[in-house]
């Protein structure tokens, strides 16, 4: 008994040649309009260098006169949910609250947003 040791056939001409499928212009089209939507959308409000980054570096330089040492500060700030999506990512996938996994991110998540945004409301007079 051999060792194989390439994916070929024993026998060249059993090997079929399947030509590429041509996609019609309107499909091609349509893929190309979703994809190009989901790339600038992500491209835009990317903390790191994205298209918005250009107009914050501006407000905060000519508007807040903010100097390059404050303006990294700020970048470093505003980038830490980036550094640390990780971090995140693994306790979604680890911890399950009330054991209803996703909905139940939604109900502890949504309940802790509420109250957060309850709090901040002024108090009646």
């Amino acid at each position: 008994m051999g060792v194989i040791t390439t994916e070929h056939p024993a026998n060249p001409q059993s090997a079929a040649v399947i030509a590429p499928v041509v996609l019609p212009y309107a499909a091609r089209r349509r893929i190309f309009l979703y994809l190009g939507v989901l790339i600038v959308l992500l491209a835009f409000g990317a903390p790191h260098g994205g298209l918005i980054d250009i107009p914050i570096s501006f407000f905060l330089k000519n508007r807040l006169n903010l100097e390059a040492h404050e303006l990294a500060n700020f970048r470093m700030l505003a980038g830490i949910p980036l550094y640390l999506s990780f971090v995140f990512g693994f306790i979604r996938d680890t911890w399950s609250p009330f054991g209803m996994r996703d909905r139940g991110f939604m109900l502890l998540f949504g309940a802790h947003s509420q109250q957060l945004c309850m709090s901040t409301l002024p108090s009646p007079r």
